[in-house]
């Protein structure tokens, strides 16, 4: 891509930036003066070509951006973004020739969980660029404008889903994450159910609307959602889902989900023989669920309830009988105990790192500060596999892989010491045990998206010895990641 050179053009929309942007266009010097209504040029084309971030004036010509690329959002789920907490129009940047919105990105700052690790990202959203002004690499400009300024605010970590993996692997993305969810036929589970588990299904009328068996153990009920047992729900999503990617959800931000429309039917669990009776206080919920016709977007029990768990799966199903949907997907993290029931009823379990052309890619922005995050993690992986937490591993970071004999490539050497306290890394050195890796490669390892066995089997990562393998093992294990698709659903 060529940047264009000359003066910078006035703009009226970076009022918000205060003379920083020429940080978010690696193609303008740093020495440049660049102040705050002025945007950086980044394509010759007839017209001038700036880098900016959005204002509320721009959300109209986006909306049309994105309807031509996407063939959405809708309007209803497009006004549920700008209504989103902490939303600002300035965390979408946009590349405009003229006065057009040529290119767009929207991103957007989470908290997730590692652990007991809280670690900060960033979300790449909504890539898109106007048919016209394709293959001038206004995409690639608006990710790495995103990243420098996600580095500026102290993110550690960049994500993405996407159908378009080839421009995030040129700029040093890596697939993370896999899609996981089973499919079965509605009936087929009924059925199921009703051989296996004692009190879920009372009727033999597969077709009969579905009722628990009310016996001497305590009756659980399903019902929707009362607003009263919000704060219930966010119980059980803290309680009951691995922390292994799962987004931290602010009281504002769970008001948010559920006034955005996404889910048509919210269902809660209730346990006790008087948990039909009405009452103006919330009461405990032992269970809910998030459906979408007949998807079950979010599953959250309490933990060793699989009774409770298939209480709800048995509503799901029974409803969508009723709505002649023959099949219900049931989206879980790995290791969930109703994929095990949905392959009983003759289902099928879909783990895969792409579905549909789409995948989860990652990118560490401050890999040091990152394994610093984690230096609590580490330990705890060390003291777990019985091994010294005085011990030390190198990391040898290349960009690339040789392609031919003796050609040699560009690396970043890192050595982590640990102790008691945690991790401290010391750059431009490996010590004797050592791992070898694409600098890329980082962030699916850190995330445990495979093992460290399949990594070295498959060439990606290249041990100096065998204490290095056996560190390597203990401390970058492959892990239960899992994002819920509840975050991303969009609106109705």
């Amino acid at each position: 891509m060529k940047t264009r050179k000359g003066p910078v053009s006035p703009a009226t929309s970076l009022a918000q930036l205060t003379c920083r942007e020429h940080r978010l266009n690696p193609a303008v010097s740093p020495n440049s003066t660049v102040c705050a209504n002025t945007a950086v040029p980044v394509v010759s084309t007839g017209h001038t070509s700036r880098l900016l971030p959005a204002r509320a004036g721009d959300h109209l010509p986006i909306l049309r951006l994105l309807l031509e690329a996407f063939h959405g959002p809708s309007a209803s789920e497009f006004h549920a973004q700008l209504d989103e907490p902490g939303y600002d129009p300035a965390d979408r940047l946009l590349v405009k020739v003229g006065d057009t919105v040529a290119a767009h990105v929207r991103t957007i700052r989470r908290q997730i969980r590692i652990g007991s690790v809280v670690f900060p990202v960033v979300r790449l959203m909504d890539l898109a660029t106007a048919r016209e002004h394709r293959n001038r690499g206004l995409a690639t400009e608006l990710v790495l404008a995103a990243e420098q300024q996600s580095r500026e605010r102290g993110d550690l970590l960049a994500l993405t889903r996407t159908c378009a993996p080839q421009l995030f692997t040129r700029q040093g993305w890596a697939v993370a994450g896999r899609h996981v969810f089973s499919t079965a036929g509605s009936r087929q589970v009924l059925a199921q159910l009703q051989a296996t588990s004692e009190g879920v299904i009372r009727n033999r009328e597969l077709a009969a609307p579905y009722t628990p068996l009310q016996s001497t153990k305590p009756a659980i009920l399903v019902r929707p959602l009362r607003r009263i047992e919000l704060n219930e729900v966010m119980r059980l999503y803290q309680t009951s889902l691995a922390p292994w990617g799962t987004p931290l959800r602010s009281p504002e931000y769970w008001e948010w989900l559920l006034n955005r429309g996404s889910c048509d039917r919210i269902y809660v669990a209730l346990e006790g023989h008087n948990a039909e009776a009405v009452s103006h206080e919330p009461k405990r919920l032992c269970g809910a669920m998030f459906v979408r016709e007949a998807r079950v977007v979010e599953l959250l029990v309490e933990s060793g309830r699989t009774d409770v768990a298939e209480h709800l799966i048995a509503r799901v199903c029974s409803d969508a009988s009723e709505l002649d949907f023959w099949q219900v997907r049931l989206d879980a993290p790995t290791g969930d105990p109703m994929h095990g029931l949905f392959a009983a009823a003759g289902g099928r379990l879909h783990e895969a790192e792409e579905v549909g052309g789409e995948v989860f890619m990652a990118k560490l922005l401050a890999p040091v500060v990152a394994l610093e995050t984690l230096g609590e993690q580490f330990v705890t992986r060390l003291r777990e596999a019985e091994m010294q937490s005085s011990a030390e591993l190198g990391l040898e970071l290349t960009r690339g892989v040789p392609t031919r004999p003796g050609q040699v490539v560009e690396s970043a050497r890192l050595l982590l010491r640990f102790s008691e306290q945690g991790v401290s890394v010391e750059r431009g050195a490996t010590g004797r045990s050592y791992l070898s890796l694409r600098r890329r490669d980082l962030a699916p390892l850190l995330l445990g998206h495979r093992p460290l066995e399949k990594w070295i089997e498959m060439g990606q990562i290249r041990a100096s010895s065998k204490t290095a393998k056996q560190l390597g093992a203990a401390l970058f294990p492959q892990l239960p990641w899992w994002r819920p698709p509840l975050d991303d659903l969009l609106a109705c």
